[in-house]
């Protein structure tokens, strides 16, 4: 048995819409970051939909955050016209309507809907991942054991040697 999918009629969608309380608009042009066009201004929520139209993940942004996958645990859209973006005045207003559509459309992690997102959304940075982490004091000798060690192997030394030659 595979895991609950959430399904949502063009009325639901229309409902979270009206319950957020703002306008959304489709981005249906070219790829945002071939084409060169300014993002919204300010802060946004961005959805990014799955080809039947449901979404896969609600996120925060500015600049290009909504167009893009690196720092994402899940790959962006490829089609422009399946992400969703949703202005708002400022980041804590961002902020609090990530945490409705993220609760609105339930976690697949949890059972409860159809997102891909790990958190209920309204942090940054996300809390739990390793942005911005340091290691402990006994985390960090083990690793510089480890590396240590790595250089007194003469292959390895020889190789790295080579790789930074002309470097500097």
């Amino acid at each position: 048995m595979g895991r609950p999918r959430k399904i949502f009629t063009e009325e639901q969608f229309k409902e979270s819409r009206r319950v957020a309380g703002r306008k959304y608009y489709r981005k249906s042009h070219e790829r945002f970051s071939e084409c060169g066009l300014k993002t919204p201004g300010g802060f946004y929520v961005y959805l990014w939909l799955r080809e039947d139209g449901t979404p896969y993940y609600v996120g925060k942004g500015t600049k290009n955050r909504g167009f893009i996958s690196s720092a994402h645990g899940v790959h962006c859209p490829s089609e422009i016209q399946n992400i969703l973006v949703q202005e708002h005045p400022s980041e804590a207003d961002a902020f609090e309507a990530e945490k409705f559509f993220i609760s609105y459309w339930g976690r697949l992690d949890q059972g409860t809907g159809c997102l891909r997102n790990l958190t209920e959304g309204g942090e940054n940075p996300p809390q739990g991942l390793r942005k911005g982490h340091r290691n402990s004091t006994g985390t960090k000798q083990i690793i510089a054991k480890k590396i240590k060690a790595l250089w007194e192997d003469p292959v390895y030394r020889s190789h790295m040697s080579e790789a930074h030659k002309g470097k500097r």
